[in-house]
């Protein structure tokens, strides 16, 4: 499936493997129309439409006018045309995941300083966020929501040694 020629088919299959991992093998949802909606999946024909609306995750394949019971709670969020969470004017796909936390493993006999993961979020100069100490070589950091903007998040992980000096 090409994405950049198909993008209404190419989410439809999307849907369709959520389709095969949810919903029961032989399940019976009765006889059409009665059938085009089944857990949390649903279809129709007169608006070129499939869609997924959970808690988690909201995709669709064309227009649409649901409105998914907890929006604040999606990570997951692809469609085509405009949503009730979407408003888009372009001619193509689009993909929105949630991101949350950033997890760092940083495998060092040294004695580390710090661990910092340096976010752009506006301008020319990226912001330091303390990573935590998970446990071991493992690090981690839950963005915080101001700091997420539409589109890519660019980052990097900072790693400072304890007592190394550059001006000697």
């Amino acid at each position: 499936m090409n994405l950049a020629y198909a993008p209404q088919k190419t989410l439809s299959l999307m849907i369709a493997s959520e389709v095969f991992h949810e919903i029961p093998m032989y399940k019976n949802y009765g006889h059409y129309p009665d059938n085009t909606s089944f857990g949390n999946f649903s279809v129709s024909y007169e608006k070129d439409l499939a869609e997924i609306i959970s808690e988690n995750k909201f995709l669709y394949t064309n227009h649409t006018s649901s409105v998914p019971p907890a929006p604040e709670k999606l990570e997951q969020i692809a469609g085509f045309g405009n949503s009730t969470i979407v408003k888009y004017e372009g001619e193509g796909t689009y993909f929105l995941d949630r991101v949350e936390t950033v997890d760092a493993f940083v495998a060092s006999s040294d004695t580390l300083q710090s661990v910092q993961l340096h976010v752009w979020t506006q301008g020319f100069r990226p912001e330091a966020l303390n990573m935590n100490k998970v446990k071991g070589y493992h690090y981690q950091i839950t963005i915080p929501g101001d700091k997420i903007k539409a589109g890519m998040i660019r980052y990097h992980i900072v790693v400072k040694q304890k007592d190394l000096r550059f001006n000697q």
